[in-house]
């Protein structure tokens, strides 16, 4: 939020990388970034192109999920040079180049991959020959897609997944999410979209 005023204290801040969920927006949830800007935290957001509620285009469903993690990850590089220079507004203000990652349903998704997740590609094709959930209309593509950008970024120092969507693209009971550390994730039982799992 342009007008969220950080607690007085000294520059720089740390960073945190928010990712929005299918069909959203750069500021959704809108509470978030505000409350962590307002918080003293830099947050950078993005809007992933065909995913955003302006643009969605289930046609790219497949390279959306491929390219998420990248967007993210040249956001943060951005904010980071820019912060390294005399920029008005943020020349000097970001601690860097380590930063935390929070991201709700695709976002979180977005968010277990660039924390270590491995996609198992194979085994989400599987699982949504066998079930019938929103996600798995739009895996067609799936096996087509390049995922070079959807690896880990070394610099996350600690993740919020907030009711990840699309799970079983990790794998058989999670095993692709054995390297992620430090990420905190949270689920709703009464979430009618994206049911709470124990």
């Amino acid at each position: 939020s342009r007008d969220a005023r950080p607690v007085p204290a000294a520059a720089p801040y740390p960073l945190v990388a928010c990712s929005h969920g299918h069909g959203g927006i750069r500021y959704q949830p809108p509470y978030l970034p505000e409350h962590l800007a307002r918080h003293g935290f830099v947050v950078v957001s993005v809007d992933h192109t065909h995913n955003t509620f302006m643009d969605l285009d289930m046609d790219f469903a497949a390279q959306v999920l491929a390219e998420r993690p990248g967007d993210v990850r040249r956001a943060v590089d951005h904010i980071l040079d820019v912060a390294g220079g005399d920029d008005p507004w943020l020349g000097g203000m970001v601690a860097g180049p380590q930063y935390a990652m929070a991201g709700h349903s695709f976002g979180a998704v977005t968010t277990l991959i660039l924390s270590g997740g491995t996609l198992d590609i194979d085994h989400a094709l599987a699982f949504c020959e066998e079930y019938d959930l929103y996600a798995c209309a739009y895996t067609g593509t799936l096996g087509e897609a390049s995922f070079d950008d959807a690896v880990a970024d070394d610099r996350i120092v600690a993740s919020v997944a907030m009711s990840p969507g699309a799970w079983y693209i990790f794998g058989p009971d999670g095993a692709g999410l054995a390297g992620v550390s430090e990420i905190l994730v949270f689920g709703g039982d009464q979430d009618a979209e994206l049911d709470y799992v124990e």
